[in-house]
């Protein structure tokens, strides 16, 4: 313990601040510390709501598209899981899905791939994508 309080102290007079002022700097470094942990954890609490109103609102397409059941059979509940089954599972084209067309779910890439190619008039643009909430359906065909 005395080992940190002496380089405490050389660090404060590396600092050249007067010897009875140190105590006072010492004061506002921690209370400074303190109000930077309650700006992660508030921002830390903000990405982990907005999180789960994403992981929400995938699950809520998975429902709308009858695979709720299984990729829960399949995977532990994360955003990370909801994507890798989204990218093995779901075959649909942004339009397709917003327009209710569930019978254009295909079971292959491959199939998909082929669909496109035939209406290109169903590709967005991935910023639109994005935009518009369904980057979860965004492919590399």
């Amino acid at each position: 313990m005395e080992n940190i309080l002496n380089k405490r102290n050389e660090f404060l007079k590396s600092l050249n601040i007067k010897e009875e002022d140190r105590g006072q700097y010492i004061t506002l470094s921690t209370e400074s510390l303190n109000e930077k942990a309650v700006n992660i954890i508030t921002k830390s609490s903000l990405i982990k709501e907005i999180n789960n109103e994403i992981l929400n609102e995938y699950i809520n397409y998975l429902d709308i598209m009858g695979h709720k059941k299984e990729y829960f059979k399949l995977y532990n509940n994360n955003l990370i899981n909801i994507k890798k089954y989204f990218e093995a599972n779901i075959f649909i084209s942004i339009s397709d899905f917003k327009n209710k067309n569930l019978d254009k779910l295909f079971e292959s890439k491959g199939d998909f791939s082929k669909y496109l190619r035939g209406n290109k008039k169903l590709i967005i643009s991935p910023k639109n994508a994005k935009s518009a909430g369904y980057k979860i359906f965004l492919r590399k065909i």
